[in-house]
């Protein structure tokens, strides 16, 4: 564990959220842009997101949200 990762785990902590492993499907055109707000793995088109919220429905709908907003938009 590094130094980000112990702010993290302290600031989940202060929040009162909790990480959750959600599985969504990468869109076909998705790209990243920018920092990667979230741990995760990719295989093919299937990602494995940590995502730290109050319930695992919060989660799914983060990690979709993100998902969602990176949208290559010349695509």
């Amino acid at each position: 564990m590094d130094a980000r990762d112990f702010i993290n785990d302290i600031e989940i902590g202060m929040k009162g959220l909790k990480e959750f492993e959600v599985q969504v499907t990468v869109p076909d055109n998705f790209a990243f842009y920018g920092t990667v707000p979230y741990y995760m793995h990719i295989i093919d088109r299937i990602a494995l997101v940590t995502v730290p919220a109050s319930s695992v429905e919060q989660a799914r709908e983060l990690a979709e949200a993100y998902f969602a907003g990176g949208v290559d938009p010349d695509e």
